[in-house]
């Protein structure tokens, strides 16, 4: 629950912050950001439930948060344009 807090809370953050990103990065690089925290969520969430540590949980769900909000905008760029 804290986990999935951390995450739409990061994503809302990032997402209003990303069009700055994109413009300074460009939409290839901020989609290749975008998906690294995936993985690392993923993970997490599996470490989560085979042996309770929340610490991996906690950084994996930060990092989902952020890569998330570049991924989704740098997206949102793409279907518009």
């Amino acid at each position: 629950m804290r986990a999935d807090a951390i995450v739409y809370a990061l994503f809302a953050v990032v997402a209003v912050l990303g069009a700055a990103v994109n413009n300074r990065l460009g939409l290839r690089y901020s989609l290749a950001l975008g998906t690294v925290g995936f993985p690392f969520y993923g993970a997490a969430l599996y470490t989560n439930s085979t042996s309770p540590t929340t610490w991996f949980l906690f950084l994996g769900s930060a990092l989902c948060g952020i890569s998330a909000g570049l991924y989704f905008t740098a997206e949102a760029a793409i279907v518009i344009g």
